[in-house]
């Protein structure tokens, strides 16, 4: 649960150490419209004791196949090709860089959000 005030992408596909962290909710509404995911807050300081919560579902993101240990950093991105090995995908990069080798060689944008814009 994100503290009161901020929110959280929560995705489905994810364990949960590998989650985003909490942020500013209107960045997390805007980033989980474009990526997919959870928005998640606290209704109340009792929704800490309860667990009761608000959520927004903008769909699933696009992780699947892909182990945890492998996802960029927060604010990172990086290009995930099927059917190549893990120890041979391109590493995590700027985003603008992924986005320009997944139009170059094809692949999925695999973006992490980060509570800063980059």
């Amino acid at each position: 649960m994100p503290p009161l005030g901020s929110c959280r992408i929560w995705y489905i596909e994810l364990p949960p150490y590998a989650q985003p962290t909490p942020m500013p909710c209107a960045r997390a509404h805007s980033l989980a419209a474009k990526h997919g995911g959870r928005v998640v807050s606290a209704i109340s300081k009792k929704s800490f004791e309860d667990g009761r919560a608000l959520a927004v579902d903008y769909g699933p993101g696009n992780f699947a196949g892909v182990p945890p240990e492998k996802l960029p950093p927060p604010g990172y991105c990086r290009a995930w090709h099927e059917r190549i090995p893990e120890e041979k995908q391109p590493p995590a990069m700027p985003c603008a860089k992924a986005e320009q080798l997944v139009r170059e060689r094809g692949g999925r944008l695999l973006y992490m959000p980060g509570p800063d814009l980059k």
